[in-house]
């Protein structure tokens, strides 16, 4: 069922892949997924009149000028001339062993395709020589990288870093949460994901990293770290992420989750005239006062906000386009941030109740 729409899906997203548009590539790659599930034959009614999870406006019109052509997907020169009949078996098997090859840590889909260019089919095949370390050892532990991770299991792994901790500095130990959805109380969670402070004058980071129960990183900077630990003799996935203690109470409501329930509380930001990130609460209004807010939450604003970003690059698109058109853009007013000192009180701002994070699924 659907298997020319799934074809055709498949092929875009490699298309996009090797033109380097990851993000286009993933988009196809889900809209593909999502049909597969379905249980009914696309047709261009159905296609305009329901609302199929994983196709968005744009891959819906491809797939209407893909259905009202006429003939056959795989008869159509220009729009899959690259797929028969025949093929489309192969290239649905194509992208399940791309997927796998990139569930593996370190991989990207240039070194997917590689793998499977030399004839790799399963992650057995794939030789020492053909990896980096840490892909090397994100095949060799594979399933256990993959296994959820028993609530039980991180509780342990959360009481002995605090020990840790404790030995290092009594009187004023590493503050952190385990964060996602351990920290929504779910019973297993994909991963360990630590979210500390950094503390003046001292580096968190290397403070949390000599618990002896971290033993592998796959990228290790001052202000992230992705590794391995675990405390059962199994492998977990580990991520590390250091903040300010400006930055913390918004860090840490972003990285408890759920996703469902960030986009929920950014709604009800953007409604306010305010913008929420993992980094802050700013007015999106320069020029708003602020006045009645501070009375009222008893909040202070900060007027020259930390700038720093946890991102590993920066998008400098803004200044490339101002010096290809040679225009010098006017003084931009900085935006004014909120300063608060617990999640309760990012709530509050927004009028909203306060939920405990197990209540955070929507």
């Amino acid at each position: 069922m659907n298997e020319e729409i799934i074809a055709f899906l498949a092929a875009k997203a490699q298309e996009q892949s090797n033109a380097g548009e990851q993000y286009r590539a993933k988009a196809y790659r889900g809209a593909m997924e999502s049909v597969k599930n379905l249980n009914y034959q696309i047709t261009p009614e159905i296609l305009r009149n329901t609302k199929i999870p994983g196709i968005g406006i744009s891959i819906k019109d491809r797939l209407l000028e893909l259905l009202e052509a006429g003939p056959p997907v795989s008869e159509k020169p220009g729009i899959l001339s690259v797929v028969r009949p025949q093929d489309i078996k192969s290239i649905v098997e194509k992208q399940k062993v791309i997927a796998l090859f990139r569930s593996v840590e370190r991989v990207g889909p240039k070194k997917a395709e590689i793998w499977y260019n030399k004839g790799y089919r399963s992650l057995g095949d794939i030789k020492v020589e053909d990896c980096t370390q840490g892909q090397w050892v994100g095949i060799c532990n594979y399933q256990q990288l993959h296994m959820r991770i028993p609530r039980e299991e991180i509780q342990k792994f959360d009481f002995l870093l605090k020990e840790h901790l404790k030995k290092i500095n009594p009187i004023d130990p590493i503050q952190y949460e385990i964060v996602g959805s351990y920290r929504r109380k779910k019973q297993s969670s994909g991963d360990i994901d630590i979210l500390a402070v950094q503390k003046m004058g001292r580096n968190s980071m290397s403070e949390i990293l000599s618990f002896p129960y971290i033993v592998y990183a796959f990228s290790n900077g001052p202000l992230m770290f992705q590794g391995i630990g675990g405390v059962n003799g199994i492998c977990r996935r580990v991520d590390v992420l250091i903040t300010t203690p400006e930055e913390y109470p918004y860090a840490l409501l972003h990285f408890t989750g759920s996703k469902e329930h960030n986009v929920y509380l950014r709604g009800i930001a953007l409604s306010k005239g305010l913008s929420l990130s993992e980094k802050e609460l700013v007015y999106t209004d320069p020029d708003h006062d602020e006045n009645m807010n501070e009375e009222s939450s008893g909040l202070s604003i900060n007027e020259d906000p930390d700038e720093e970003s946890f991102a590993e690059g920066i998008n400098e698109d803004d200044e490339i386009g101002i010096q290809k058109h040679n225009v010098i853009p006017p003084p931009r007013k900085e935006k004014r941030k909120i300063i608060v000192h617990s999640e309760r009180e990012i709530f509050d701002i927004l009028g909203v109740p306060y939920r405990e994070p197990e209540d955070r699924e929507i």
